[in-house]
């Protein structure tokens, strides 16, 4: 396993005034970041469960039991290892963030910022199935469109007759596929026969994410009000590594058809919070009373709308 020890993470900024009268702000800023995701970034971990570490041993030939899946006499079955799979080198995900904002006094005491933010992600971690089988091109797809196996009651045996129920002949490797799915054992007709499920996790997912943000913010005395809205979209290939519950890349043929919305994209987004100073516990006198932590107490609230 070789490491990946050189990460340059440059950052740079600017803000100026273009009028010199305190009233408009410019800013803008990049910078790249490097991150972990399960502290683990080489995966290494994933082949704590995986032979040879691991070994789940099987009794055969128990007695008063026959050879369970195998006809009586008959050497029992040996089934195909499942295992995962990590590149040879560890990679570390980073993020390219951007920024750029105009910020304006609009009248007293009133503040307006409109902003673009964006962000890159690239060496994220994914995971999809190396050893599923090959996928059918919609071309040499027998069913019609909306078209379930079996019909929808459940009156027509695809798996014996081969045809669809619309009676199309089901051959080639539909016919593998539909035996799979009825229930035949896949193993003979996996790409990489001798194995079972190959579970490869690497890094070469990517994400991208694009925004408009505003905000107007209004002080009125002890009391300060922010209303921001925010229209984004977050696009990426696997939204949390296909670790966390998502199932990952489901064809490993084809990663492009499994980029998309992220999981967690949100489209919109409204808010609207205040905050007020209180007025109690401000004499000068509180903190000879014990009472000099409730000096500065403020109550806040914020409310938040949103959709996809």
């Amino acid at each position: 396993m070789k490491g990946h020890l050189f990460n340059p993470a440059p950052r740079i900024g600017f803000a100026f005034d273009p009028k010199g009268d305190g009233k408009t702000a410019i800013r803008g800023g990049y910078g790249i970041f490097f991150e972990h995701t399960n502290g683990n970034e080489a995966d290494t971990e994933a082949l704590e469960s995986s032979p040879p570490l691991v070994q789940v041993p099987t009794q055969y030939n128990i007695s008063g039991y026959g050879n369970i899946g195998s006809a009586a006499g008959a050497t029992p079955l040996l089934f195909p290892l499942s295992v995962f799979s990590i590149p040879t080198k560890a990679i570390w995900p980073y993020v390219q963030q951007w920024h750029f904002d105009i910020q304006h006094d609009v009248f007293r005491n009133t503040v307006a910022t409109i902003a673009y933010v964006g962000s890159k992600g690239t060496h994220l971690g994914r995971k999809y199935e190396l050893n599923q089988l090959h996928p059918l091109p919609l071309s040499q797809n027998p069913y019609a469109p909306g078209e379930p196996i079996g019909a929808v009651d459940g009156s027509h045996d695809d798996c014996g007759s081969m045809t669809t129920p619309s009676g199309v002949s089901i051959t080639g490797q539909a016919a593998v596929n539909l035996s799979v799915a009825c229930g035949a054992d896949p193993n003979p007709f996996r790409p990489f026969l001798g194995f079972g499920d190959i579970t490869q996790l690497d890094n070469k997912a990517g994400s991208s994410y694009h925004a408009l943000q505003t905000q107007l913010r209004r002080s009125i005395g002890a009391l300060q009000l922010n209303v921001s809205y925010t229209y984004s979209h977050s696009i990426d290939d696997a939204s949390d590594g296909g670790v966390f519950g998502d199932g990952g890349i489901l064809n490993a043929f084809d990663f492009r058809a499994f980029r998309a919305s992220s999981n967690f994209d949100e489209r919109h987004l409204f808010k609207v919070s205040y905050v007020y100073d209180l007025p109690f516990f401000k004499g000068s006198g509180m903190a000879n009373r014990g009472l000099a932590t409730l000096r500065d107490c403020r109550l806040g609230d914020r409310h938040t709308f949103q959709c996809v």
